[in-house]
């Protein structure tokens, strides 16, 4: 069922749903860290409007592992969600 809610929601491929769904808290965390690096960085370097497209894919791709870790009950208030 959580399957197909993010699948309606954001319109993703199963296989890149179902591939995180399988990563463990953890490795949610680390990749929410690695996204989250890159559109700073593109930002602070002024290349975020060119890249747009790119970097519109990495936040949908952060929205699904927030919405993937808020399902598992994981705290709003970790440092890696607030950042």
């Amino acid at each position: 069922m959580l399957k197909s809610f993010f699948q309606h929601i954001f319109r993703k491929k199963s296989s890149s749903i179902n591939k995180l769904l399988k990563l463990s808290t953890d490795e949610l965390l680390a990749l929410m860290r690695h996204e989250t690096h890159k559109i700073e960085k593109a930002v602070y370097n002024d290349i975020f409007v060119s890249k747009k497209e790119t970097f519109q894919r990495k936040r949908e791709r952060l929205a699904l592992i927030y919405k993937i870790l808020e399902a598992r009950g994981f705290p709003e208030n970790e440092p890696t969600v607030k950042w």
